[in-house]
């Protein structure tokens, strides 16, 4: 018979394998009810608890985001003084 401590490491071992499978299927960009499916999970559960998104990912979205609210930085050139 397990112990309780073996019984919670069984159960975090298999959350742990969920969320890396969630997380690779969101950076592959693979569609989420596919991967939910074989989860064996409803897409809701798998992206509210299982998906972890990259430092890499949010600092994209971030900026994306600032340049769609803020413009795209545009180039200002000084007109070109005229030879003397």
């Amino acid at each position: 018979m397990k112990s309780n401590s073996q019984i919670i490491n069984q159960i975090r071992f298999c959350e742990n394998h969920r969320a890396t499978h969630a997380s690779i299927g969101h950076r592959l960009r693979l569609d989420p009810k596919v991967t939910a499916d074989q989860r064996g999970h409803g897409v809701g559960v798998a992206i509210e608890e299982y998906t972890k998104t990259s430092l890499k990912d949010r600092a994209a979205a971030a900026k994306r985001l600032e340049q769609e609210v803020l413009g795209k930085p545009k180039v200002v050139r000084m007109p070109r003084r005229k030879a003397s």
